[in-house]
């Protein structure tokens, strides 16, 4: 707090960064107050009910406490195995068998991941802070789903023989670009909200609409890997790796004319670095969606395509 009242007395206080000092020290000294009273109003209604209540009331208020600790532990291990029903996989499956079926769960991941994102820009273009947040809040929940993956192949990698580790090496492999994936999408989602909440200067109709039309592409790659596992086809996966390297040529133009309009100076500062994260979010969106297509190619489609020769 010293250092920002230097600061002010120095004239370094501009727009790009007064918000945040002026944050910072509001969110300090409101802590401050807030922690304070809401551990007196505790104390006090405890103390109350306790003094009033006697035994009764100490009784009643441990067995509250322990009934809704085993409550939330019971519904969170509940939860957890309702997900694991709903992509159990059998050790005796083939690969071809293991990648359609992976092809649900990604297309149910990627589903996700544009409509959250799609729904972001639109927050970001409107300014609607607390439909971000809500986005941003939501998918971080989401985020947990890989942890049951990661369950689902320690089990099947212990009970699969040496012979068929091709399957769980294919699966863990998923896990990871969804892993990656996750990461991607919750920094777009992260940094749309902390750029309206912290009251940037909105970003161009032109920025949105570019991204926009990026992430429509990205979707449209997304479906193509989705639809590769499910049939495993072999033209559909080359034309998703050509549909990519499309993809590519695209957002180099886009980011070319980012460039220009940053260079003529009609951009802030924040809105064109926000706006370049998300453009670099969205390739290495699509990027794992490739890598995802050639995993598919290389260890499934070729490997069934062989055995049928034989």
């Amino acid at each position: 707090m010293v250092f920002m009242g230097t600061s002010l007395a120095d004239g370094a206080w501009g727009r790009e960064s007064a918000v945040f000092r002026v944050s910072g020290v509001l969110s300090v000294i409101g802590g401050w107050f807030f922690t304070a009273l809401s551990a007196f109003v505790v104390a006090f209604v405890v103390a109350n009910v306790f003094y009033f209540g006697g035994i009764i009331a100490i009784i009643v208020v441990l067995g509250l406490s322990f009934f809704f600790i085993a409550h939330s532990h019971l519904s969170s291990k509940r939860k957890s195995q309702v997900e694991e029903e709903d992509i159990r996989m059998d050790a005796e499956m083939e690969i071809d068998q293991l990648a359609r079926l992976s092809a649900k769960i990604m297309r149910d991941r990627f589903t996700q991941v544009g409509e959250l994102i799609m729904s972001s820009l639109d927050g970001l273009e409107n300014e609607h802070r607390k439909h971000l947040k809500v986005n941003y809040r939501s998918f971080k929940r989401e985020v947990a789903f890989t942890a049951v993956l990661r369950d689902v192949n320690s089990k099947l990698i212990e009970s699969t023989p040496e012979k068929d580790v091709l399957k769980v090496h294919l699966l863990e492999l998923l896990i990871e670009y969804l892993e990656e994936m996750h990461v991607n999408t919750l920094h777009i989602l992260k940094g749309s909200y902390k750029h309206v909440d912290n009251h940037h200067r909105p970003v161009l109709e032109q920025q949105v609409v570019e991204l926009k039309e990026v992430c429509t592409s990205m979707i449209q790659l997304l479906n193509a890997t989705a639809n590769a596992y499910e049939s495993l086809d072999y033209n559909l996966a080359k034309e998703g790796m050509k549909a990519f390297d499309d993809f590519v040529d695209f957002v180099r133009s886009v980011r070319s004319s980012h460039l220009k309009r940053i260079a003529n100076h009609k951009l802030s500062s924040k809105s064109a670095r926000l706006y370049l994260s998300i453009l670099k979010d969205l390739k290495m969106i699509a990027l794992v969606s490739n890598r995802m297509l050639v995993i598919c190619t290389d260890m499934v489609i070729n490997k069934s395509e062989s055995t049928e020769s034989k």
